[in-house]
């Protein structure tokens, strides 16, 4: 016995018989785990109908497939200044909680029981019985008492990853072979990850592949680019600490291969204005293109056309006179400067140029003449470094409008109504000559159309630059880049440059801008907008909105629900609420957690970042975030608790209200009752704390 024998003889010599109607149960939880691994149970005292306990005996039954079996002091007796001691024998353990003081215990947890899994024991359940009870209390008098047991559940151990093998073994670039991962046996439900990397960055494999519930065996894509010598790639699979890898090896093409003019961008349409995206392709690498040639005319024809090239070695475009004599140029993509001819413009600043792998794209910004009206046809051909060409291909149609130049629009703001200290507001433009053709757009928040004592800001294209207007509407503070560092600031609002963004398409320019209000800007406003084009054009001002102001500086955002609130399952797509009275564009980090606890190790634990549009999940011991993905978007996150569909996965928003929607999958070993929780957090450093939002069975 490991008991002093004093303490002992306290808790064993009296009677259990109850006095003045005290009862005491001590209760043992449940809990799961495969073999070989440790798992524990709390025993949890629950004293009612007078003074709490002072000692407590009781007594452990366990099956053989329960080994290396240890008893610790739990919290609720550590804090009486008790300790837990065990006699532990074969398939029981007789055990007391006592102290050299009559200091009374708690309600709570007075012990964890620890056991090991035996190996080779799995698809069973394990009970442990909690017996012979003995309570004493304070004077030494026995409490009634009782004991209610708990049981493990033995899972089957997960299988080990045994091989990774690729068909063809060897490929001709560019190209791909078809692989796969093959375990040791199936995978359990929610399926089985298996991490994967290469060592050549000429070989592409997907980050990850999940091995389906049920089956032993997954595949994926190993994408080969085009190279110029014989390479070999090893592939990496990985799962558990186990690693597989295959040697692939890359074949180079033997002479030189023709390019492709692939599609132009818009391929359809009508504007005066337009940035066309010309895509080139070469089975070579985009590097062995030499010139990207650009026609728009009525026919296959070069004088008196918008005909322009670009050359990739000198990084330089031209555009060809009027009588195809001449190349008028070079500018640089991107830089400052534009080429004219009696047909088009090319501007220099609006374009650009971007190559990846085999691709090449060419953006460049046109406006048309207004003599250049009509139906046209836009054509595409480019040449390689050793002399061979796509030839010329018709890839789209334009219509230049006739009548010169066409005033751009104000389309409007959203959101349109609202109220908040803080929000990023999207402002659209529209120009009938292409959105290239809009020069400057103003947007102005301010209880009337005044400048002064307002929040006023434009955003000038050419530069790509966002402005405020100072209090007194003397000079412009700035500039600044969208999505770039820094703020702009007066006594009305601060602008993020950060949170800001810009984007066009088409006819349209759309401006995200973010503010921040200050409190003595608070109460009604108007939100007003106008455009100017590169004529000078204007749309004049506009009226697009109301906002109210609040006072009172920042609010604290809050966790408003989660739908399901309630249910069961493995799988299930979550829909989860928050709100922030200064706008969702002051929320900064949205936290939801599934667990049995408010507690983040062995947790499903994923947050959203709205400033970077980032998932991430938190590892299983909750001291590491895995991540980031872009919701919608490829990739995938796991823990050993649940699995993200990120594909599956989307974020939406208006006025004060953000939904984070995620598609989740439940691992068997996070089986039983779970508690959703949701905080958020905003840019002034704001919680909505913690709320339990919901209940999720795991089956």
């Amino acid at each position: 016995m490991l008991f002093r024998t004093s303490i002992f003889l306290v808790l064993v010599g009296h009677s259990t018989t109850g006095l003045f109607g005290q009862q005491v149960s001590l209760s043992l939880d449940s809990a799961q785990g495969v073999p070989g691994s440790t798992v524990s149970l709390n025993l949890t005292m629950s004293a009612t109908g007078g003074a709490q306990p002072t000692g407590l005996q009781w007594t452990i039954g366990y099956p053989a497939s329960l080994t290396g079996v240890s008893v610790t002091t739990g919290a609720a007796a550590g804090a009486a200044g008790k300790s837990a001691q065990c006699s532990i024998g074969t398939g029981s353990a007789t055990c007391v909680v006592y102290g050299m003081n009559t200091a009374p215990i708690g309600n709570g947890i007075v012990a964890q029981a620890t056991f090991t899994i035996a190996a080779g024991t799995s698809g069973t359940t394990a009970p442990v019985s909690v017996s012979a009870t003995i309570v004493s209390s304070g004077t030494g008098s026995g409490i009634t008492s009782s004991g209610s047991g708990g049981t493990i559940t033995i899972l089957s151990p997960l299988p080990s990853l045994n091989s990774l093998s690729c068909s063809p073994g060897s490929v001709n670039a560019p190209g791909s072979s078809s692989c796969t991962v093959t375990l040791s046996g199936a995978a359990p439900i929610g399926g089985f990850s298996v991490g994967l990397s290469s060592n050549n960055g000429n070989v592409t494999v997907p980050a990850s592949v999940t091995v389906p519930s049920g089956s032993a065996s997954a595949g994926f894509t190993a994408t080969v680019l085009s190279v110029t010598t014989d390479q070999t790639a090893v592939l990496t699979a990985t799962a558990n600490i186990v690693s597989r890898t295959f040697s692939l090896g890359v074949v180079a093409p033997v002479g030189n291969l023709p390019p492709t003019a692939v599609s132009v961008t818009p391929s359809s349409g009508s504007a005066s204005t337009q940035t066309f995206g010309f895509l080139a392709s070469d089975p070579n690498g985009f590097t062995d293109l030499s010139t990207i040639y650009m026609l728009v005319n009525a026919t296959l024809n070069w004088p008196a056309s918008c005909y322009t090239s670009y050359v990739r070695s000198s990084n330089t475009l031209w555009l060809l006179n009027d009588t195809a004599t001449v190349w008028l140029g070079p500018l640089t993509p991107g830089g400052a400067g534009t080429l004219a001819n009696s047909q088009c413009t090319l501007s220099a600043v609006g374009s650009s140029v971007s190559g990846s792998g085999n691709n090449l794209t060419v953006n460049t910004a046109l406006t048309f003449s207004g003599g250049y009206a009509g139906a046209k046809n836009v054509y595409l051909n480019a040449q390689d470094n050793g002399g061979l060409w796509s030839n010329w291909v018709l890839r789209g149609a334009w219509t230049v409008p006739s009548g010169g130049n066409q005033p751009p629009s104000t389309v409007s703001v959203a959101p349109a109504s609202g109220s908040g200290s803080g929000q990023t507001f999207s402002f659209l433009f529209s120009d009938p000559n292409g959105s290239a053709d809009l020069s400057t757009a103003y947007m102005l928040i301010n209880s009337a159309l005044g400048w002064t004592g307002a929040c006023y800001t434009s955003y000038d294209r050419g530069s790509n630059t966002l402005w405020l207007l100072n209090d007194s509407a003397t000079f412009w503070l700035g500039p600044l880049t969208p999505g770039g560092a820094g703020t702009l600031a007066n006594s009305q609002c601060t602008l993020n440059a950060g949170a800001s963004s810009v984007s066009n398409s088409g006819n349209n320019l759309t401006v995200n801008v973010a503010f921040t209000f200050t409190g003595s800007f608070a109460g009604s406003k108007n939100v007003y907008m106008n455009g100017q084009d590169n004529g000078g054009l204007w749309s004049n001002w506009q009226s697009r909105g109301t906002w109210t102001v609040l006072s009172g500086g920042n609010q604290a955002p809050s966790a408003v629900s989660v739908t399901p609130a309630s249910g069961g399952g493995s799988v299930q797509t979550f829909s989860f609420l928050f709100s922030d009275p200064d706008g969702l564009g002051d929320l900064s980090t949205l936290y939801m957690l599934v667990n049995a606890t408010l507690n983040w190790p062995g947790s499903c634990y994923t947050s959203y970042v709205r400033s970077s549009n980032t998932l991430w999940l938190l590892n299983d011991a909750g001291n590491s975030w895995l991540g980031p993905v872009t919701p919608g978007g490829a990739g995938t996150l796991s823990n050993s608790r649940c699995a993200v569909n990120v594909g599956g996965s989307s974020v939406s928003g208006s006025g004060n209200n953000q939904t984070v929607t995620l598609p989740l999958t439940f691992t068997a070993a996070f089986a039983g009752v779970k508690n959703v929780y949701l905080n958020a957090q905003d840019n002034g450093g704001l919680w909505s704390n913690w709320q339990l939002l919901g209940t999720w069975t795991v089956k």
